[in-house]
């Protein structure tokens, strides 16, 4: 009977323990983060910077004492032009590193461009080397202003007062220097 009370007690005893609970790995995370004897957590890497380099066509390369000056245009947006060097903010992300110039024709040189961490090399292009159109000239009328009739309803100007001439309408004769010969 004893035995029986034993494994009976054994049996109850094991039933009324629950079995250890899972403990989430965040509520460990001060002691690894806070550690003196842990490596602290590499900080997580820069997403990689497109290069754009491949977006920019040379239009233009001007030498100076100072150094080489090269304008350069954005192919996506072609009214983006920049001087690099230049006075720009955008300008100043760029930097020349070398200027290659054609044997032949303007059109073989290339320009090495150095723009944060990333290179390249930039080109003419013939399809961006086109003058841009003069805007149209605005017919000018050349009509003579009339005067204003004042309080008293009458012209400020007597009618009998001749119109200003211009200097372009009307010129003077050259003036004649004469030079005394010397006497002896």
């Amino acid at each position: 009977m004893k035995i029986f009370l034993i494994t009976a007690l054994l049996v109850s005893a094991l039933s009324a323990v629950e079995p250890p609970k899972i403990q989430p790995a965040t509520r460990y995370y001060p002691l690894w983060q806070n550690s003196a004897i842990t490596d602290k957590p590499l900080p997580p890497e820069p997403d990689d910077v497109p290069n754009d380099l491949e977006d920019w066509v040379l239009v233009g390369l001007e030498e100076y004492v100072t150094g080489k000056v090269v304008t350069i245009v954005n192919k996506k947006n072609p009214k983006e032009r920049l001087r690099v060097p230049g006075p720009e903010e955008a300008s100043k992300q760029f930097s020349i590193l070398q200027v290659n110039k054609g044997q032949g024709s303007y059109l073989d040189t290339t320009v090495l461009l150095q723009k944060g961490e990333h290179r390249g090399e930039v080109s003419f292009d013939s399809k961006y080397l086109v003058l841009r159109k003069a805007p149209p000239l605005k017919p000018t009328s050349k009509k003579k202003p009339t005067p204003t009739p004042t309080k008293t309803g009458k012209s400020p100007l007597p009618t009998s007062a001749k119109p200003a001439t211009t200097s372009s309408t009307t010129r003077k004769a050259p003036r004649q220097r004469f030079i005394p010969k010397p006497t002896k």
